[in-house]
């Protein structure tokens, strides 16, 4: 997927994807599921945190084998 530069910050960059994500999670999902878009949006908060290690995984990708050593 291309990514475009951020020319905004990262404040900037974190308010467009929290208002997308409430789009996407009061908008299309809660219509269909409330408990879907309440896991959906619970699950790209942790992310965003990185609360576990699976978010932590999954943000800045699998630790190069240099850096488990």
């Amino acid at each position: 997927m291309l990514q475009l530069a951020d020319r905004n910050g990262t404040d900037d960059k974190f308010k467009r994807e929290l208002d997308s994500m409430r789009y996407i999670c009061d908008e299309l999902l809660k219509p269909i599921s409330e408990a879907v878009a309440n896991e959906f949006m619970e699950l790209w908060a942790e992310y965003e945190a990185g609360e576990t290690k699976e978010a932590v995984f999954v943000k800045d990708g699998a630790p190069s084998k240099s850096s488990t050593t």
